[in-house]
């Protein structure tokens, strides 16, 4: 089951994996943005919108979240995500 989820979420846009991940945690966008350290919570909309980049240092911390909560799978796709900003 979880290589099915894998696969889903590995066709995701930046933005809507960002999001997913979001809800995955149970975390409004005020909510995120303050645990993420991010000034305004218009920011995380923008990103969920593809409207501005994701930061580098957000998709770290939300990987951690997502361990630490048990997500596994979301994760493992957002350290791809990383992996694959690293080698830009």
């Amino acid at each position: 089951m979880s290589e099915n989820l894998l696969t889903e979420y590995s066709g995701m846009t930046e933005a809507a994996l960002f999001r997913r991940c979001r809800k995955a945690l149970g975390l409004s966008q005020p909510v995120i943005a303050r645990a993420l350290l991010i000034a305004q919570d218009r920011t995380i909309r923008r990103w969920e919108q593809g409207e501005q980049a994701i930061s580098g240092p957000a998709w770290v911390a939300l990987e951690a979240m997502l361990r630490g909560n048990g997500n596994a799978v979301l994760a493992d796709r957002v350290a791809t995500v990383i992996e694959q900003r690293r080698q830009r």
